[in-house]
């Protein structure tokens, strides 16, 4: 009996990973992979009129999401990744996945949520909740703006001028204001650190990168001051734990280390950038006798295919 899998798109068939939006995972690559292991790879874009016809046709459970740089677009996204759900499609990566991307309010929830190991994380939307974070928390402290990526829109809090200053912008005051205000995700300051790993995970295959901070900084996101090279042991069972504890076939982590615990500080699953897996001088798979080096970058479209199969067989 043949079975289908739907593999969703852009408007141009591409799955955009990679660095830029015009660059994508070879779509072609992936469906051949499907093809091998007895899966019909049946391939549409989310534009596509007839998508939800498809479901019915070929009798499809699980589908394979992208998402988009492009925020009109992501709206289109959501839209359909959402009316899929409703039909019974199972999309791996997850919908709270497709619908996290670029959204680190659901982020933050979501680590909440899964109890994830890390700095206490809040999305902030009152007055009242940015009063109390304060008391609770004092300072320092970091906030985020709600969308950005590569430490854009993160702000280091030091004290009541700066909090004030952040909560105007992004906070709602009482009643119904005129204007719409995306509120502010703060996050616990890490003391000490002076760098970070960029972790990628892809099933039981990991590819780190070391970002180290700027002087005069606390980010290690964008910093460029990076080091291909292999994390301790520790930090690799620390991701590939929370990968599975995000019950998602891969991620992308940014995990803070003092040297005998982790802390998750942000992750991304559909969407995000591969440059730690793409120019990696190896790559570790886990093992029963641990971690096994592989020479060169992940090869990631069959470590795709591999890993959301994976979850196939593990879903009820």
């Amino acid at each position: 009996m043949k079975r289908n899998i739907l593999i969703l798109t852009d408007s141009m068939l591409r799955m955009p990973q990679r660095i830029n939006f015009n660059q994508s995972f070879d779509v072609s690559l992936i469906c051949s992979l499907f093809r091998e292991d007895g899966w019909v790879p049946v391939v549409t874009h989310y534009e596509d009129p007839n998508v939800f016809e498809l479901i019915n046709e070929f009798s499809i459970r699980y589908g394979v999401p992208s998402q988009s740089w492009d925020v009109s677009y992501r709206k289109k996204i959501e839209s359909v990744a959402l009316a899929l759900d409703a039909m019974g499609v199972t999309l791996i990566p997850s919908l709270q996945s497709v619908l996290s991307y670029e959204n680190k309010a659901l982020s933050a929830e979501i680590a909440q949520a899964y109890k994830l190991p890390g700095p206490q994380t809040r999305y902030i939307v009152s007055r009242d909740e940015a009063r109390r974070i304060t008391e609770q928390w004092g300072f320092p402290f970091v906030a985020k703006t709600v969308s950005g990526f590569a430490s854009r829109g993160v702000q280091l809090i030091r004290n009541e001028r700066e909090w004030n200053a952040c909560v105007r912008l992004n906070v709602a005051t009482s009643g119904s204001p005129e204007k719409s205000f995306p509120g502010i995700v703060v996050q616990e300051f890490i003391h000490g650190l002076v760098g970070d790993w960029k972790v990628i995970v892809m099933g039981d295959v990991v590819a780190t990168l070391w970002r180290g901070i700027r002087p005069g900084d606390f980010r290690a996101s964008g910093s460029g001051r990076f080091e291909f090279k292999k994390a301790p042991d520790h930090v690799l069972d620390f991701a590939l734990d929370v990968r599975r504890l995000l019950r998602v076939p891969w991620a992308s982590l940014d995990i803070a280390d003092n040297g005998t615990e982790c802390a998750i500080i942000e992750h991304q699953i559909v969407h995000f950038g591969t440059t730690t897996a793409d120019k990696a001088l190896e790559h570790y798979r886990a093992s029963e006798g641990g971690w096994i080096s592989t020479p060169g970058p992940i090869p990631m479209e069959k470590e795709m295919v591999k890993s959301v199969l994976s979850m196939i067989d593990e879903t009820p």
